[in-house]
C-alpha cells in the first residue's frame, strides 16, 4: 500500500523535468499549473487557435467574414469580433449575447468554414 504523497514527485523534481524538456524544445502550455507561470488554462484553446498552420486558420476566418451569409446580424458581429481576437467575455459585451452563446455561434461557424473547399492563393 502506497502513500498518494509519496507517490507524487516534488514541485522541485517537475520544475528540474520542465527544464530539461525545455532545452530540448519542448514546450508545455499547462506548465503555470506548476509554477504559476505561463499562460492560463482559459488561455489553452486560444493557443492552439494562433498556432494552427502557422496562422493559416485566422486567413480563413478573415475570408469567411467576408464571403459567408451568416443569416444575422447578431452571428455576424460574434464572427467579426472573433475575427479580430477577442474573448467570448469580450464579443458578450460587445453582442449582449451570453459567452456560451457566442462560444456556441463560433464553434459552429467554425465547422462550417473548415468544411468549405479552400481556394488556393
Amino acid at each position: 500500500m502506497t502513500d498518494d504523497k509519496a507517490a507524487k514527485p516534488s514541485k522541485a523534481l517537475v520544475r528540474e523535468w520542465y527544464a530539461k524538456l525545455e532545452e530540448d524544445g519542448f514546450s508545455e502550455i499547462e506548465y503555470n499549473a506548476i509554477n504559476g507561470d505561463g499562460p492560463t488554462m482559459k488561455a489553452i484553446p486560444r493557443l492552439k487557435a494562433t498556432h494552427q498552420e502557422s496562422g493559416y486558420y485566422w486567413v480563413l476566418v478573415g475570408r469567411f467574414l467576408y464571403r459567408h451569409d451568416f443569416g444575422s446580424e447578431r452571428d455576424r458581429a460574434i464572427w467579426e469580433a472573433y475575427s479580430e481576437g477577442k474573448t467570448c467575455r469580450e464579443i458578450e459585451r460587445l453582442t449582449g449575447t451570453s459567452r456560451n452563446w457566442a462560444n456556441q455561434i463560433i464553434r459552429k461557424l467554425s465547422k462550417i468554414m473548415l468544411a468549405l473547399p479552400q481556394d488556393e492563393d
